[in-house]
């Protein structure tokens, strides 16, 4: 799977990863347009990569999927079985608690 990064400031670099699988995520409202409230949600296909991420002083390989996030206020998510796997916790009103990635 080849991709480049979407973020503020990141070159024209071409990554590549092996795909680890398809997720089938549902689709926020704001992108499926008109939708029958009685239907099933429409869902999206993503590609899925590891990826090793450090937070704090803990690295480990995480499955990531692959979306264009320029327009969001994050370029990534991390998910609640990732913070589980890190035994870590989320103090939403804090911000940066586990400083600066040490690994």
């Amino acid at each position: 799977m080849r991709f480049r990064l979407a973020v503020d400031g990141a070159d024209d670099t071409l990554y590549e990863q092996r795909l680890l699988g398809i997720s089938r995520i549902k689709t926020r409202a704001e992108e499926a347009g008109d939708v029958d409230p009685n239907s099933e949600p429409p869902r999206a296909e993503r590609p899925v990569i590891g990826m090793q991420l450090c937070i704090g002083d803990r690295q480990r390989e995480v499955e990531v999927n692959l979306t264009d996030r320029r327009h969001f206020s994050y370029p990534l998510l991390i998910g609640a079985e990732t913070i589980r796997d890190l035994n870590a916790a989320i103090y939403p009103t804090e911000k940066y608690t586990a400083g600066r990635p040490t690994c």
